[in-house]
């Protein structure tokens, strides 16, 4: 050999064996070893009890080494390119890997002996071929890796299971095996999917009886059946095949069109696609705000979420609201009309204490009145858990909820709806926004 024996290990020549025998077992290494470079020979590396983490590329991809043991060290991963082209003999048990990647794979399947037990090994289908190779040759390793990820060792015969790691879905792949039936038994576990495709079933009949089948979130298949020249049209069969898929195709997105006819405008808007043909122009005359928010003072805490999401959202609406834009001193009945007369829709949030509210009951009326007068000025009422019925409305009032529509507070869609209903703005992306703090001050008194 040309070099010298590796720091901190004994080098020797077994004459029975004709081998030559580099020892650094339980030297704590952290390291791999530089290796002398042109054995003679066999040769065996024992790196047994050490805390090597990783193989170094340049001394082993072009060494001679027939045999290479590392039992019980912190290997994580192995590449190709850290396994000798020579090796005959690898020992890798009690580590920390999780899998091996499809070509080291196919590289140790090859080796006369291999030794991999004690790891800590992944169901993962990154792994896919690994896990196959582990069923083959190492069952009880296979077994311990689907128990990590799934809680059960179970597997059909002939398939091969794995967990996903992006979808965390469980696959059991009976892909292309030949089987004229599903298997009699499947892993009852979450996100379980059957992977069929390319098998001779013929029929589903017995299905139904397979054990966890029934847990089953997708089932994929793509029967064989056998066809005679005879029983086909190859001049017509494919313009059939054409205007079924196309009449299919068109009936789905007329359906789909008809079913969110309103909802695709709003889905557009909120998504700020399109605006030039989702943003509603608005008439009449400019006024100071965009819009009144009308409340009882008990709901003031209301107040913020629609400061945050109107005003320092991306439409940037001009709010008034009394707590902040009513001057104290000045009439209400007067700070009421002057809110409604400028501003382009009045929003009335409709709870328990504003149906009780004199003031709330005026303001109501008075954004009526005013939208009844000019057309281009809108009356939006927020329906808020807890109302139940209008009795306590003047009969006016009353006609005019039950006559035209309103918003739920607890709509999932509430956002999306109340925006799309609002005056529209244009707003540059680029446009600064102001943020104004808001605390609520009871500046009027209820009766």
């Amino acid at each position: 050999m040309t070099g010298p024996c590796p720091e901190f290990c004994t080098c020797c020549f077994n004459g029975s064996e004709d081998q030559f025998i580099i020892d650094c077992r339980s030297k704590t290494l952290e390291i791999f070893p530089t290796l002398p470079n042109n054995i003679i020979g066999d040769s065996s590396l024992l790196l047994d009890d050490n805390d090597i983490e990783t193989l170094s590329t340049i001394s082993l991809r072009n060494s001679t080494l027939g045999e290479l043991h590392l039992k019980n060290n912190s290997l994580t991963h192995l590449h190709l390119d850290q396994l000798p082209s020579n090796l005959k003999v690898l020992d890798i048990r009690q580590n920390n890997l999780t899998g091996l990647d499809d070509d080291v794979t196919q590289f140790v399947s090859n080796l006369k002996e291999i030794q991999l037990s004690e790891n800590p090994w992944q169901c993962s289908c990154k792994f896919i071929k690994f896990l196959a190779y582990l069923r083959r040759s190492y069952l009880p390793e296979y077994q311990a890796a689907l128990r990590r990820c799934s809680g059960q060792e179970y597997c059909p015969d002939l398939c091969t299971c794995c967990r996903e790691d992006d979808s965390n879905r469980f696959l059991i792949n009976c892909n292309s095996l030949g089987l004229m039936e599903i298997p009699t038994k499947l892993p009852m576990t979450e996100n379980a999917i059957l992977l069929f495709e390319n098998n001779n079933l013929q029929t589903l009949d017995r299905s139904t009886k397979v054990k966890g089948y029934d847990q089953l979130k997708e089932l994929h298949l793509r029967l064989l059946v056998s066809l005679e020249e005879k029983d086909l049209c190859p001049e017509k069969i494919q313009f059939y095949v054409i205007y079924f898929t196309t009449f299919i195709i068109l009936s789905c997105l007329l359906s789909i069109l008809q079913c969110f006819w309103k909802s695709i405008p709003m889905w557009l808007y909120e998504k700020r696609l399109f605006l030039k043909l989702t943003t509603r122009l608005e008439k009449g005359n400019e006024t100071k705000y965009d819009c009144f928010l009308a409340y009882c003072h008990k709901d003031s805490h209301f107040v913020r979420e629609y400061v945050e999401r109107l005003e320092h959202g991306r439409n940037r609406l001009c709010l008034c609201f009394y707590e902040r834009d009513w001057l104290a001193g000045e009439p209400i009945p007067d700070c009421i009309c002057h809110s409604v007369e400028n501003s382009k829709c009045t929003v009335i949030l409709m709870t328990k204490n504003f149906l009780k509210s004199v003031w709330g009951r005026l303001e109501f009326r008075l954004a009526l009145h005013a939208t009844s007068k000019d057309q281009h000025k809108r009356l939006i009422v927020i329906i808020y858990p807890g109302v139940e019925n209008f009795n306590n409305l003047d009969g006016e009032l009353q006609s005019y909820l039950k006559l035209n529509t309103y918003l739920m507070r607890n709509d999932v869609n509430f956002w999306s709806k109340l925006t799309y209903a609002l005056p529209h703005k244009m707003i540059e992306e680029n446009q600064d926004m102001e943020i104004i703090d808001v605390e609520p001050e009871n500046l009027r008194a209820e009766p």
